[in-house]
């Protein structure tokens, strides 16, 4: 129980329970005794003192890491010449001690304890009603809740059964077009001249860019869905590594950049799924080659250790800025411009990349200085098998 004066400042205590361990002093503002996170409603615990004359019942937690924290019920009542603030764990303990104070025949205890019982008296039906229009709200509320979350998976689903009608109905033909500019820049030569070939190339590259593309919005969209399921088995993580160096190594032979594998002799055995490990490779080793100038060469490695397997793509390309690697695994992060050469950059490849190493229980990092190139190091763990 303190005396306060008008500006909150402990004049006097009054009495004090050894077991709370409040730790506020006379010349001290009783805020004192408030952990930092409840600071502001003790403020407004005092200015409703200040302006109704009285406060009431206020639970506050006081306290902090060295004495640990406990909740107080707070109440307060004006003197003369400022206010006497009473703190106690619970309100039913509020009574007895007023009992006990008022031997003292003090003022503040007299002026508390008639305001303790008025409140007691009046407010019952209010508190009730209070509650009753609280529940209320909170039943409206879960109503509407329910409701918009109805409608939020309906939405979702119609979303998915789109995407996967346009998936379906885009990849055949563009597979297709692939196929048939493949076949076509494998003629003898003569038949077909440069300029020719030079546009058979473009439609090659521009139809695997796009499946490239449908690829990471179906990945996308699963992610987002929390649908990313992996189809975990024991694969040749080198020979994955080594049929998405030799395909990026054949396309982009006009862009005059050397792709080098430098890969075990061995088969690397690892429980990943295949398909999603490979998209994982593609979009680092495109990125690579889109951020690359021309006549560099990119490096891609696999390495064994102790846990798992190291794979790393290193560049020597225009390298990424500061502001980008803050927040390089979150979409669209690298969208706003595009490779060296005017390649579009949606910025999903390294967030996909990052969400679907990190189901597999592996990590991701990127090491880079602008100007000189960027290293990215995926790290698949041994025991990624019994990660679902």
């Amino acid at each position: 129980m303190l005396r306060c004066n008008g500006e909150g400042c402990v004049e006097q205590i009054l009495h004090e329970d050894p077991s709370l361990q409040t730790g506020v002093r006379p010349g001290q503002p009783f805020t004192t005794m408030v952990c930092p996170g409840n600071l502001a409603k003790a403020l407004d615990f005092f200015a409703a003192l200040r302006r109704d004359g009285h406060a009431f019942d206020w639970e506050i937690n006081t306290g902090g890491a060295a004495a640990g924290v406990q909740t107080l019920r707070f109440s307060g009542a004006p003197l003369a010449d400022g206010f006497v603030v009473v703190a106690v764990p619970d309100r039913h303990d509020l009574d007895p001690l007023i009992g006990a104070m008022l031997s003292i025949n003090n003022e503040a205890v007299t002026e508390l304890h008639r305001l303790y019982k008025d409140r007691i008296a009046q407010g019952a039906d209010e508190f009730l009603d209070g509650v009753s229009q609280i529940n209320n709200e909170l039943a409206t509320a879960q109503r509407e809740l329910a409701k918009a979350n109805v409608q939020l998976r309906a939405a979702i689903e119609a979303k998915e059964r789109l995407i996967g009608m346009l998936v379906h109905d885009l990849r055949t033909p563009l597979g297709v077009i692939g196929g048939y500019a493949e076949f076509l820049e494998g003629r003898p030569g003569g038949r077909i001249d440069p300029a020719e070939r030079n546009i058979i190339g473009q439609i090659r590259n521009a139809s695997r860019y796009m499946s490239a593309l449908i690829d990471n919005t179906l990945a996308q969209s699963a992610i987002q869905s929390g649908s990313l399921v992996l189809d975990l088995r024991p694969t040749d993580l080198a020979g994955i590594v080594r049929q998405v160096a030799d395909t990026n190594a054949f396309l982009v032979a006009g862009k005059n950049i050397r792709i080098i594998a430098d890969l075990p002799g061995e088969p690397l055995h690892i429980a990943v799924d295949a398909i999603r490990i490979e998209q994982v490779i593609n979009n680092i080793i495109s990125n690579a080659i889109k951020y690359s100038h021309e006549s560099t060469v990119v490096v891609v490695a696999v390495t064994a250790d102790a846990g798992g397997a190291v794979i790393s793509v290193r560049d020597r390309g225009i390298g990424i800025a500061p502001e980008v690697m803050a927040r390089l695994f979150q979409p669209y992060a690298r969208g706003a411009g595009g490779g060296i050469s005017g390649e579009p950059s949606y910025g999903l490849g390294l967030y996909i990349c990052h969400r679907i190493v990190t189901a597999h229980g592996g990590s991701m990092t990127v090491d880079s200085v602008v100007g000189e190139g960027t290293t990215v190091r995926v790290h698949l763990p041994t025991a990624a098998a019994s990660i679902r």
